[in-house]
């Protein structure tokens, strides 16, 4: 029997959107999507799940984008990135573009008020951008900074909080980053 490991952003596009997840408990109960919803918010965010800058609620706003883009979405941790984005796959081929998430908050008081900050939400100094680009650019592949535009928490209904209706309250934009190399690019 072989085993499938999939990220809570994986599992929960499989069962909202495709509907091919069948979602069990350890005892082998069913799990309602509204259920699976809010354990992924608590996951990710213990002590105060329900605020707009939810790790999963960040992540999964840009897996979301990418896979109704038509991209296979996957880890990056290899890379120092948080997603791989694949044509077809894994299987078929390397992946072109390694997407880094940066969230960007509409609201500085949100930001501020942030229990635990969001890795990229800050200043990013330029010798720690460099590497990872440099790092992406010798494995051939591009660097993708895909901002989340969080917005304000103000103008979030609490009850928004307990369904996938949140997404719509979000953007995301791209930046493609490549490293140019003078040598190599003169043709």
């Amino acid at each position: 029997m072989e085993h499938l490991q999939l990220s809570l952003q994986e599992a929960f596009f499989l069962a909202w959107v495709v509907g091919c997840l069948d979602l069990r408990s350890a005892s082998g109960g069913p799990i309602t999507l509204q259920a699976f919803w809010a354990q992924c918010f608590e996951v990710s965010s213990p002590f105060l799940p329900k605020r707009i800058d939810n790790p999963f609620l960040v992540h999964y706003v840009a897996y979301h984008h990418f896979r109704s883009l038509g991209w296979v979405v996957k880890s990056g941790i290899k890379f120092c990135v948080d997603f791989l984005l694949y044509k077809r796959g894994p299987v078929f081929h390397h992946a072109e573009f390694a997407v880094m998430i940066v969230p960007v908050y509409e609201d500085e008081a949100d930001c501020a008020s942030s229990p635990n900050p969001l890795p990229n939400s800050g200043p990013i100094s330029w010798q720690w951008f460099t590497t990872v680009n440099r790092a992406n650019a010798q494995v051939m592949k591009t660097l993708v900074l895909a901002h989340v535009i969080i917005p304000p928490s103000r103008d979030i209904e609490p009850s928004l909080y307990d369904s996938p209706e949140i997404l719509s309250k979000f953007k995301v934009k791209e930046v493609l980053i490549r490293r140019f190399v003078a040598s190599r690019m003169r043709d």
